[in-house]
């Protein structure tokens, strides 16, 4: 589940420094401001969720959330030797207990903390029926009946697929070519759509609906077909494939085949969505 390391100190120190300091002990590392105070840092290829680096009234604090993995305490580690070596007056705090050893998380731990929170998903996701949206890497991924069916969590050694699966929806897909989603409404009644067109291949995620069009030339919302993410899932083009619960990788299909799919689809049709 998630941890919070707690730096306290008085010092100020300066997040390009940090950065620096964590990419030349390892050229993976991504960092991305997500305000003046909060930073997230990513190792890319292997991070599962990443870290958050804040400044708080008491210093400073690390976050991590439920599936971070080997990858994200290690890095966390690396921002607490930061500190260790940058502010002299700092005292490092997890679960409210001062840390005096080098590594807030011990290396024999790690797998451990993923291997336990894989296991909550699992579980959670069963029984409420449904998949779970997780982020990292600046975009999402689905773990849900579909995923854990995948992975065969029977067989030994599911974690380590688990976290393989991650990673490859994460970091190994072929780049989409479209990342443009239209948002329909306001507030609290905004909806997400996304247009999928023949000649484009996409890597398709999680919507309120996917619009397609009925023929070469739509271009009205009544000439275009309405489906919902669980229905495309149980009819997908044979040229596309499903990585987890609703993250597929999409090649353009050409209007032939596109036209012909749309066209079986109709009966799927859910004007409703909008």
């Amino acid at each position: 589940m998630s941890k919070t390391i707690q730096i306290q100190t008085r010092s100020r120190i300066d997040f390009e420094k940090l950065y620096d300091f964590l990419w030349q002990s390892d050229r993976s590392v991504v960092g991305i401001g997500r305000s003046p105070d909060i930073l997230y840092f990513y190792c890319k290829g292997y991070s599962t969720r990443g870290i958050d680096v804040s400044r708080e009234d008491i210093g400073y604090e690390v976050r991590l959330t439920t599936l971070a993995n080997p990858a994200d305490y290690k890095l966390a580690n690396s921002v607490a030797l930061f500190f260790r070596i940058n502010t002299p007056d700092v005292f490092i705090r997890l679960d409210d207990k001062v840390v005096e050893t080098v590594h807030v998380f011990l290396t024999n731990e790690l797998t451990g903390y993923f291997k336990r929170d894989a296991e909550l998903v699992y579980q959670l996701a069963n029984q409420y029926q449904t998949a779970i949206t997780f982020f990292a890497a600046n975009q999402e991924y689905y773990l849900g009946e579909y995923a854990f069916s995948k992975i065969d969590m029977e067989k030994a050694g599911w974690e380590i697929r688990v976290e393989q699966l991650i990673q490859q929806v994460l970091y190994n897909l072929p780049k989409s070519e479209s990342d443009h989603v239209l948002q329909i409404g306001e507030g609290e009644n905004a909806k997400t759509a996304k247009l999928v067109t023949a000649d484009v291949s996409y890597v398709l995620k999680k919507y309120d609906a996917l619009l397609f069009n009925k023929s070469k030339n739509s271009n009205q919302m009544h000439d275009l077909l309405f489906l919902t993410n669980d229905i495309l899932n149980d009819h997908l083009p044979s040229s596309w494939e499903r990585m987890d619960d609703y993250t597929i990788v999409a090649p353009a299909l050409g209007w032939d085949t596109y036209l012909e799919y749309v066209k079986k689809m109709t009966h799927y049709h859910q004007p409703e969505l909008f």
